[in-house]
């Protein structure tokens, strides 16, 4: 060997030894990040005191504190603590498990320190799992916070039974305690204009504050000025795509522990063994998946529901690069802009922009109006600002504008950058203001009794054209109909997480159950059925009645799972009334509520004297409320009891846990 390679030899392994240090480094940083993110699910009493410390040697006048599933209310609460540090009031954004009425009590104490709330409910009225022991907490303890000043934020959706449940209780908690509302409670919808009534509750807060802490004339004016940033952009010089590779190698395992919504011990990479086609003979598409779990030390239980972790598409990815004339691979850092925030960064950094727009924002979803305002400067043509400000606008013409051309037509990132020739904002404000990606959560099909270490997944997979010809694809749905399994592809593994869920079968196998869905719905009811028939194998007690209300299209094309319903039928144990709304001879679409209604005398006898359970599973605006509105009139028809009493029961079935529903948006 010449000199020369000797030399080169040399050069290259000092730098790939100093690389891999580099690299030892951020990962021990990201572990040891995840062990403190860890250890704060269970509340410690120096973590407490830490806090109490921080907030009083930096002269704290705010605390929020957020409980987010999936991200959303930890964004609203940074951007509220960015804002009011903006207006000159000193605040600590905090996450609810890290609190405890200790920390109320103590914030109780001092006379000029307001508490604000930013809480999400999940599902049918629970809590987050961040803020779950804090809820508990709060309802146990008979400690007085007579001197707290406090405001709530709840995000919810209307959609759903008990909307906004977690905000509403923590509001009544606190007042029960003796704390003392500085503004009243502000409930945010999902369905309707969510970031606008949180801005608008911003706003008027900022306002109370601001004359409660008799700040000057100079901070108010702070209220109508431009968006101040949150972050601030450091480029890393690593420009070597081997260590960017391994970096975000690293750091995607430590953002996934990071970022998960659930417990982080749900948390596993599973492997891809199954993933066929559903329908037959359809333009449609619907796939069984299934996963291999064995490698973990996890269990999930029958009506559990499973998140995926579903990354944006590469070539939108690609094409973000592309338009906003980035380097993807260059590596970044976004870190807070103020020294006392407890979150230093919005995800885990340093990554490359291509990890970054790939893994931890959406870039698929409708974009904000906040984004769209804070990127007003960026829009070059006079013509475009013009219709961009109309966008944002709270007029009613703007209102339908941003209702028509953003949401029914579903435009994303890449649209806006398409549609909007001049609209180039800087790429490290995109990241810094566009929401979270969160998981998907899916109804798990399979029984954990029958397939201990495999979970099901039931997904239709979303593609259809908007009413302007747009064509619109689901992120996770086509995401998961793209992945080979493991025997066509070594290591494929997904990251997911295991949700808990009370939309389980009653304690007592002798109870009948009543199951009611159309589609995909029927995802957790296979698996009740699975559960049921192997118990009555294994001749576990005896099996009451089972009764499948299903409808779908055609009978020959999207009947999912049929001959294991026929099959389950055959034993006795399971009774199938089916509505194939498509194939009537007449013309006339049958569904599961006319079904329903014309069982209605059984149904009626099943729920009234036999104490049967009734499960509905489907999207809330449409299967979810109609059928709730079916029952009523089942009820009223089958019973002596009025239409407002038949209300009454339908909704005491529900608080006595024999009513349950797994529902999405």
């Amino acid at each position: 060997m010449d000199n020369f390679g000797f030399y080169a030899v040399v050069v290259v392994t000092v730098v790939l030894c100093t690389t891999f240090n580099k690299l030892k480094r951020i990962l021990h940083k990201h572990l040891q990040k995840i062990r403190s993110i860890s250890a704060e699910c269970e509340p410690q009493r120096s973590n407490h005191e830490d806090l109490l410390a921080v907030i009083n040697r930096s002269d704290i006048k705010v605390s929020i504190f957020y409980g987010s599933q999936t991200g959303t209310a930890k964004k609203f609460a940074i951007n509220l603590g960015h804002h009011l540090h903006n207006c000159g009031v000193r605040n600590l954004v905090v996450d609810l498990r890290q609190t405890n009425m200790d920390i109320l009590v103590n914030l109780s104490m001092l006379d000029t320190c307001v508490a604000l709330f930013v809480v999400a409910t999940y599902g049918e009225g629970e809590p987050t799992d961040s803020a779950r022991h804090f809820m508990d907490n709060l309802k146990n303890s008979y400690q007085k916070l007579d001197n707290l000043r406090f405001a709530v934020f709840g995000l919810g959706n209307s959609m759903y039974t008990y909307f906004n449940a977690v905000g509403k209780s923590i509001d009544r908690l606190l007042t029960k305690h003796g704390g003392k509302r500085l503004q009243a409670l502000t409930l945010g919808d999902e369905v309707d204009e969510l970031e606008s009534t949180f801005i608008n509750w911003r706003s008027h807060l900022t306002s109370l504050l601001i004359g409660f802490f008799n700040l000057n004339d100079h901070d108010r004016n702070y209220l109508n000025k431009q968006y101040k940033r949150i972050y601030s952009l450091k480029c890393i010089n690593w420009n070597v795509p081997l260590v960017s590779h391994f970096v975000n190698m690293f750091i995607n395992k430590a953002h996934v522990m990071e970022t998960l919504p659930y417990e982080n011990d749900n948390y596993f990479y599973a492997s891809v063994v199954k993933n066929q086609e559903l329908y037959h003979g359809s333009s449609r598409s619907c796939r069984h998946i299934e996963l291999d779990v064995s490698a973990s030390q996890l269990r999930y239980k029958t009506g559990d529901h499973i998140a995926i972790f579903a990354p944006n598409p590469l070539d939108l990815v690609e094409k973000i690069g592309d338009l906003l004339n980035i380097d993807l691979n260059e590596m970044i850092s976004l870190d807070a802009v103020d020294p006392y925030s407890l979150i230093k960064h919005p995800f885990p950094c340093p990554c490359t922009y291509r990890h970054a727009f790939m893994h931890f924002v959406d870039i698929t979803g409708p974009p904000g109006k906040s984004l769209l305002s804070a990127c007003l400067d960026s829009v070059a043509d006079p013509e475009e600002s013009q219709f961009v400000q109309l966008l944002i606008s709270d007029s009613e013409d703007g209102k339908k504008l941003y209702s028509k051309w953003i949401l029914e037509d579903h435009r994303g990132l890449v649209d806006l950058l398409q549609d909007l020739k001049s609209f180039r904002p800087p790429a490290d404000l995109l990241l810094e203001l566009l929401n979270p990606l969160k998981p998907r959560l899916y109804s798990i099909s399979s029984s954990s009794l029958v397939h201990t270490n495999r979970i099901h997944i039931t997904a239709a997979i979303l593609n259809y054209k908007t009413n302007s010809g747009r064509i619109f694809k689901g992120l996770a749905t086509n995401w998961l109909k793209s992945l080979q399994t493991a025997d066509t592809q070594r290591h494929l593994k997904i990251p997911v997480a295991i949700h808990t869920s009370n939309f389980n079968l009653p304690r007592s196998r002798k109870i009948p159950v009543i199951m009611i869905a159309s589609g995909t719905g029927l995802a957790p009811f296979r698996a009740f059925i699975q559960e049921r028939l192997k118990m009555a194998h294994n001749k576990v007690g005896e099996n009451g009645q089972m009764v499948l209300f299903f409808g779908c299209r055609h009978e020959n094309e999207d009947f999912i799972y049929s001959d294991e319903l026929k099959q389950a039928c055959s034993t006795g144990l399971l009774e199938m009334f089916t509505a194939f709304s498509r194939d009537s001879p007449d013309g006339n679409k049958v569904y599961v509520q006319h079904k329903m209604l014309e069982m209605g005398n059984m149904v009626w006898k099943l729920l009234d004297e036999c104490y049967a359970y009734i499960y509905v599973c489907g999207d809330a605006a449409g299967m979810v409320r109609d059928m709730q509105l079916c029952l009523i009139e089942l009820v009223v028809q089958h019973s002596k009891l009025t239409r407002e009493a038949a209300t009454s029961y339908i909704l005491n079935l529900r608080k006595q846990g024999r009513y349950r529903t797994d529902v999405w948006k």
